[in-house]
């Protein structure tokens, strides 16, 4: 056999091993994968992807201990929140909102130490709202009426879907009521949901609260006052506690 023939043999077995080397390895990577996708997730999507909040009470005395947790997808052109909230004040409208801050608020803010932390003193520390988690989440403006109401024992659930391009127009387009306590995205910033907080608000109309507690606009006190609070968290979609199928 003459040298040619020997090195081209020797370069034909280098190369089929090569590209039997590379076949295995993505398979491998087929076969797992969550294999660099987690450590690209945020990287590659700022915004897209899943969010979770878990509700700590407020104004427990009236209250009670609310508590619940929240999931936010924006996937694609589609966000969707769904909202699971237990133990809130029974048969009462419960507003829901998410702020600009990234706190929520505490004792400490009780500035006039009544008991209560009221709309006013709460907004010291969560700022403006955003965007309202109501009927229509493509708009702020649109949908305000459809806030949910919570059965006798103070449990309810939320789910709204809505068109992530509409919402980001609504919230880049200019604010036409600068007298309300929601504010438009400031221009050239990017929305953000990591670490800015939702609050729920509202008690009974018949539940007793002191002379002291204040409110924002033309908020009545009860249905203003802040009974559950929570910050947004990122989690990756190998993590989340929901399936694709889940609504919340």
């Amino acid at each position: 056999m003459s040298k040619k023939s020997t090195y081209t043999q020797f370069v034909s077995l280098v190369l089929g091993a090569s590209l039997m080397t590379a076949m295995i390895s993505c398979t491998d990577e087929s076969l797992n994968p969550t294999h660099k996708k987690n450590t690209n997730l945020l990287e590659d999507s700022p915004i897209e992807g899943r969010y979770e909040v878990k509700f700590s009470p407020l104004n427990s005395s009236v209250s009670g201990l609310t508590a619940g947790k929240a999931k936010i997808r924006i996937i694609a052109d589609k966000i969707s929140v769904g909202i699971e909230i237990t133990d809130s004040p029974s048969k009462a409208i419960h507003s829901q909102f998410l702020y600009t801050a990234s706190e929520c608020p505490t004792e400490v803010h009780d500035v006039n130490n009544d008991g209560f932390i009221d709309q006013v003193e709460a907004s010291k520390v969560l700022g403006s709202i955003l965007i309202p988690l109501d009927g229509d989440l493509n708009s702020q403006d649109q949908g305000e009426t459809h806030f949910p109401w919570s059965d006798g024992l103070g449990n309810y659930s939320y789910y709204q879907e809505g068109e992530f391009s509409s919402m980001l127009a609504d919230l880049t387009a200019p604010d036409l009521n600068l007298q309300d306590e929601i504010i438009k995205l400031v221009p050239g910033h990017d929305l953000k949901l990591q670490g800015k907080v939702i609050v729920i608000e509202g008690i009974s109309e018949d539940a007793y609260l002191p002379g002291s507690i204040q409110s924002l606009g033309s908020n009545s006190d009860r249905k203003s006052l802040p009974i559950a609070c929570g910050v947004i968290n990122r989690a990756l979609l190998e993590d989340s506690e929901t399936s694709e199928g889940d609504d919340v």
